[in-house]
C-alpha cells in the first residue's frame, strides 16, 4: 500500500466501501446522509430523517457505519510528517467535570437525562435513540448518549448534536483519531486542536468546514476517571451559536 498512488489506494477503498455496503445491508435504501471519505460527521452516523417527528433508532446503520470508519485510511499530511501534536493549552473555562448540579430547564424547553449528564433542549427538538452495535461502537451505552436533531432542520444532513460518554483514559487520542481522517483533503478546513470556551464551558476541540458549506465541530473532556464526554455537531446548516443554549444547560452527574 505505502508505494501505491493516492488514486489507487482511494479506488481500492471506494471498492471496499461498496461490497461492504451491499453485504451489510442488503436492499437497504442508500443512505442519503452524504457520507464523505475525506471526513467523519455525526450525519453520517444518523443519516436522513423522513419524518421529524418519529424518533429514530439506530441499529442496521451502526454495523454499516462502525465496519465502514474502519476501513478508512487517514491520509498523509502534504509535508510527509506525522500528525501533528499538541500540548493541552491553559483551560478558558469551567472544565465539564465541575460543572455539576441539577439541569436549568428554561421555559419552552425539555430534560434529556441520561446516565452521567443531563441536558435540556427546545420541546420541538427530535430526540434520537442510539442503541445497538453504534452505542458499542461509540463505547458508550444507550444510557448514556443521546443525539438531537434541531426543529429547524429538515433532516441530519442539515443539522445534528449528538452528546455521550464513552470509557476511554485521554481526550488528545479521542480528539486526534476524529480529526485524522479530514486531513490531506483539499476540500475541507480543519483547525488545530486547541482550547475552545463554549459560553462558560472549557474543554478542547476542533473545527471544520467544507467548501460546499457543510460545517462542524468536536469537542471532548474528562469527566471522571476513564470517563471522557464527547460533543459534536455539523450540517449544512448547523452553526456554534444555535448549539450555546442547549450546551449552557449541560451538567455532569
Amino acid at each position: 500500500m505505502a508505494g501505491m498512488k493516492r488514486s489507487d489506494r482511494q479506488g481500492i477503498l471506494l471498492l471496499c466501501l461498496v461490497v461492504l455496503f451491499l453485504t451489510l445491508a442488503g436492499c437497504k435504501k442508500e443512505d442519503q446522509s452524504s457520507a464523505t471519505p475525506g471526513g467523519i460527521k455525526s450525519s453520517d452516523i444518523f443519516g436522513e430523517t423522513p419524518d421529524p417527528a418519529i424518533s429514530r433508532t439506530l441499529q442496521a446503520e451502526a454495523a454499516m457505519t462502525a465496519v465502514w470508519l474502519l476501513t478508512l485510511t487517514p491520509e498523509s499530511l502534504p509535508s510527509g510528517g506525522p500528525s501533528p501534536t499538541f500540548e493541552a493549552p491553559s483551560a478558558v473555562g469551567t472544565p465539564l467535570a465541575d460543572r455539576g448540579g441539577i439541569c436549568p430547564i428554561p421555559p419552552g424547553y425539555v430534560l434529556q437525562d441520561r446516565e452521567g449528564f443531563c441536558l435540556a433542549t427546545p420541546v420541538p427538538w427530535v430526540v434520537f435513540n442510539i442503541d445497538g452495535g453504534m452505542a458499542g461502537f461509540l463505547k458508550t451505552t444507550p444510557g448514556q448518549a443521546v443525539g438531537l436533531k434541531p426543529d429547524w432542520a429538515y433532516s441530519t444532513a442539515e443539522c445534528v448534536l449528538l452528546v455521550y460518554i464513552s470509557m476511554e483514559d485521554g481526550v488528545a487520542a479521542h480528539l486526534d483519531t476524529r480529526r485524522r481522517p479530514f486531513v490531506g483533503n483539499e476540500e475541507v478546513e480543519v483547525s488545530p486542536i486547541q482550547a475552545y470556551a463554549l459560553e462558560e464551558i472549557g474543554l478542547l476541540g476542533f473545527t471544520w468546514s467544507y467548501e460546499d458549506g457543510g460545517s462542524g465541530a468536536v469537542y471532548a473532556d474528562m469527566v471522571g476517571p476513564g470517563r471522557l464526554l464527547h460533543i459534536s455537531f455539523d450540517g449544512s446548516n448547523c452553526p456554534l451559536d444555535s448549539m450555546l443554549p442547549v450546551l449552557e444547560t449541560l451538567r455532569i452527574n
